[in-house]
């Protein structure tokens, strides 16, 4: 075969191996649709599990509440041992839950960490007791110009912050305690600076403190009601008109009707502070709408706004008939930051002690 006849062999061979590259260049590129998965981040981890802690705790609150009808940290506390260290042992109607949202769900999910071992019980329920209520940044929590129209308040009469909440605890059917109390409102109102705000106050005024400002906190204040008004007529015999300071018109309705069968010569001057979860409930009372009951209630915005609003209704210092009742949660302190600084506090107590 001649040379000829090989070279043109060679230079067709060569033509049909580009053609074949060429095609192969040219062919769309089929990228797989199958998701590729990745390890989950530390961070990632660590942002999920405290998410599921908050609604652990939240759910722990929830739960106690409403099955002893007023907040219990120690019951709190009980619920969340379980819900870390013992998922399988809660009993059938051991959580309440409220509406559509599953709490015992929550209190069951397990959280995705290694625990090497429980704590003892006994010293997780007290520790979580005293980071819900000594440790947490309570005075974070206070409403912009709390402070402010406290102050304003006692200057022209005395002072009784009125409040619902975990003080006493609960008894069992035998009469001993059953869930212990934590004195919570207490604690939350000094480490909020009212305290000092009140032996500030009373230093001004060069009055006994108590002269200043009272507080009244059980796990029905509603029952508080006549020692309230026994205590604002020890501190001011004159007083004939109390201003109520709440957040909530039902409670405003509640406490009206109260004193008055108390007292029937002393007059309620509502103020509704609408600033929390309530600020459009309304008594199902035909006719009035909530423009009404804004009206009827003297309503605001914010704490803030109550010194204009005592000033355009004609009451001031020098009023020696005058004394306050104000709610603390929702008109003094931010009930929804209260919660977060609880958390917060929870979970970093959980974590200095290796807990989870």
């Amino acid at each position: 075969m001649s040379c000829l006849i090989w070279k043109m062999i060679f230079l067709e061979f060569c033509r049909g191996w580009e053609s074949k590259i060429n095609k192969k260049q040219m062919e769309p590129k089929i990228e797989s649709v199958l998701p590729i998965s990745k390890p989950e981040s530390s961070e990632t981890k660590e942002v999920k599990n405290k998410e599921l802690l908050r609604e652990k705790i939240l759910a722990a609150w929830g739960s106690a509440r409403d099955q002893l009808g007023a907040p219990n940290n120690a019951r709190l506390a009980e619920l969340l041992y379980k819900s870390l260290y013992e998922q399988e042992s809660f009993e059938e109607g051991e959580v309440v839950d409220r509406g559509n949202f599953n709490r015992e769900e929550f209190l069951r999910e397990k959280i995705d960490v290694t625990i090497e071992s429980k704590p003892d019980k006994k010293e997780f329920v007290q520790a979580i007791r005293r980071a819900l209520t000594s440790e947490a940044d309570f005075e974070s929590c206070l409403y912009e110009g709390a402070k402010e129209t406290l102050k304003f308040l006692a200057e022209i009469g005395h002072v009784s912050i009125w409040t619902t909440g975990d003080v006493h605890g609960f008894k069992n059917e035998e009469g001993s305690v059953d869930q212990p109390g934590s004195h919570e409102q207490y604690k939350r109102a000094a480490l909020s600076g009212l305290g000092e705000l009140r032996r500030e106050i009373g230093r001004k005024k060069a009055v006994d403190n108590k002269d200043v400002l009272s507080m009244y906190a059980s796990e029905d204040k509603m029952g508080l009601v006549p020692d309230v008004l026994e205590n604002i007529k020890t501190r001011n015999p004159k007083a004939r008109k109390i201003v109520v300071l709440e957040d909530r018109l039902k409670n405003i309705e509640e406490i009206t009707k109260k004193i008055v069968q108390i007292d029937p010569e002393i007059e309620i001057v509502p103020i509704w502070v609408r600033q929390g979860l309530a600020k459009k409930s309304i008594p199902n009372e035909a006719g009035l709408s909530l423009e009404d009951w804004m009206k009827r209630a003297n309503a605001v915005d914010s704490i803030s706004q109550v010194p204009d609003k005592l000033t355009e209704m004609g009451i001031k210092k020098g009023d020696e008939d005058i004394a306050f009742v104000v709610d603390y949660d929702d008109v003094i302190s931010n009930d929804e930051k209260r919660k977060d600084a609880q958390v917060k506090s929870v979970i970093e107590k959980l974590l200095e002690n290796d807990w989870i």
